[in-house]
Parts: C-alpha cells; structure tokens; sequence
C-alpha cells in the first residue's frame, strides 16, 4: 500500500492567472480548492526557498519538511557539541519564518501584505501545480524565469483569460 500523499487528497496539478485585490483577496484556483473543504487539510503558505515565488500545500506537509530539516540538524549535532551548532541555514528562515495558515479556507484567502512584497505581486498571481505544493508567482518574475516551461504557463495562462 503506498503511502497517502502529505500535500493534500489529489495532486495540485495546473495553472492558472488570478486577480489580486488591493487587499491581498484571491479566489483559490479550483485545482488548490479541490484540496479544502470542511473535512480537509488547512493550507499553509511561505516564502518558496530558492525561486521568489511564495509555496503552498497542506500543513502536514510543512510539518514533514520540518521534520526533514530537524533531522538534519540533529545528524550535525550528533558530530558537533552543542555549543558549536551553527544557526539554521537562511533557507530554513526563508521557509519557516515567512509562514501563513489559512484554517480550511473558503474558495478564498488574503495573501498577506509581506508575502505580496515579498514576492512582488500586485493585481494578478499565476498559480501553479506542483504535485504536492502549488506555487503563487507574480506574471514579471514568472515572465523573466530562465525555466522556459515557467514562461510558457504564463503564456498559456493569458491566453486563457
């Protein structure tokens, strides 16, 4: 039996452009929602940790990606005494820091202001499916990505609208 999967009940699979209001409002993409619903997981979303892009997925995912980094600190602590254990690398900050839950949202959430500035989205996000996360782009920063397939969803994401 292989095991269910930690980002949610199906796969976060498409993409989409959605309107962003003034105040942060979006309408969750029906391939997010799909994931939320009264018995359903919340969602958690952070800054991405490499791409200036913000990351969702389901709260036990976050705490599986927590566990993995524990551990990892934990195995550089078995070798180091305890005094001598580096603080966690920025990635760790950039994930765990930059961190909002939406308790199992209706179709829609307010993307915070510092996850707006952060990853300078303004009036329009692409929303885009990565299995077990989703990611929250700006269209510039999607459009200047030197992933061409990045750039090609933005383009088929206008031409959808």
């Amino acid at each position: 039996m292989r095991p269910r999967p930690v980002g949610g009940f199906v796969p976060y699979a498409g993409h989409c452009i959605v309107p962003v209001k003034a105040n942060g409002l979006v309408r969750l993409p029906g391939f997010v929602r799909r994931n939320v619903n009264s018995d359903g997981p919340s969602i958690f979303l952070g800054l991405h940790a490499t791409q200036n892009c913000l990351v969702g997925s389901s709260v036990q995912w976050w705490q599986q990606l927590t566990l993995a980094c524990d551990s990892h600190q934990f195995e550089a602590a078995g070798a180091t005494p305890r005094r001598d254990i580096p603080p966690p690398p920025a990635p760790s900050r950039r994930l765990f820091g930059f961190c909002e839950e939406f308790w199992r949202p209706n179709e829609f959430v307010k993307l915070p202001s510092w996850a707006r500035a952060v990853a300078g989205i303004a009036n329009a996000a692409l929303f885009v499916g990565t299995g077990e996360t989703f990611e929250i782009w700006s269209l510039e920063d999607a459009m200047k990505s030197d992933d061409p397939h990045l750039v090609a969803l933005v383009h088929s994401a206008t031409k959808l609208q």
